[in-house]
């Protein structure tokens, strides 16, 4: 698909409970998007530049970002207005004033990454993007081997084979490989935590907060917008 990847958020507290999503965007035409049922929690959609903005982010932050949070105070039992710490890099659209000012007003609390220096401080890079990028690799493989036994199996000369990869066939069938990678990493929980304990996240976070009596939990958020 043309365009950004609009998130991959995960978010952790001291009781080292996580959760992960991911939301989806930019084609051409809204009746190209794929043809499937995401999860609720997913925003499908496009921007007419095929570029994420400050016009999609602002979309972004309310559909997935502030709902994401509200819901992990609950589950938390924190206060509404518990801060919550994200994380992201230098690109434009998150710099926007606009995108800045909403975040706030959710007790959001936005931290860049220095410029090339995602590689060393941002989470998901640092354990996270390689895991989900390989889990996708691993279904198209499967998905190309079973393609071609298929064609064995029937007895078809295979010499001169050639598997459709057609966008219009493979646009459903990579978004549920998205779905299917997505829930793999959910469940990888211990992958997610490195991410935060190579960047020092938690170690800064439990240094912050007293040794005993602990009362509250800081979330913390990082966004990698591309792909």
């Amino acid at each position: 698909m043309p365009g950004r990847y609009l998130g991959d958020y995960s978010t952790a507290n001291r009781h080292s409970r996580w959760k992960t999503f991911a939301t989806t965007a930019s084609v051409s035409r809204k009746n190209c998007h794929p043809q499937r049922n995401f999860p609720e929690n997913w925003d499908v959609w496009h921007t007419p530049s095929h570029w994420s903005n400050e016009g999609s982010m602002l979309r972004f932050t309310d559909t997935v970002i502030v709902p994401y949070v509200d819901a992990t105070r609950q589950e938390l039992h924190l206060p509404p207005d518990q801060p919550a710490l994200a994380i992201c890099d230098v690109f434009a659209a998150h710099r926007a004033e606009s995108v800045r000012s909403k975040l706030l007003q959710n007790n959001i609390w936005l931290v860049f990454v220095p410029a090339c220096c995602t590689g060393e401080l941002q989470p998901l890079d640092l354990s996270v993007n390689d895991g989900y990028k390989n889990e996708l690799k691993k279904c198209f493989t499967q998905w190309y081997a079973d393609q071609v036994a298929s064609s064995m199996g029937e007895g078809e000369d295979i010499s001169g084979k050639k598997v459709d990869l057609r966008t219009s066939v493979m646009k459903p069938i990579h978004a549920g490989w998205l779905m299917r990678a997505h829930t793999q990493m959910a469940m990888k929980k211990h992958i997610i935590q490195l991410g935060f304990e190579k960047a020092g996240i938690l170690s800064c976070i439990a240094k912050a907060q007293p040794s005993t009596h602990v009362t509250g939990t800081v979330c913390v958020l990082q966004l990698s917008d591309t792909v």
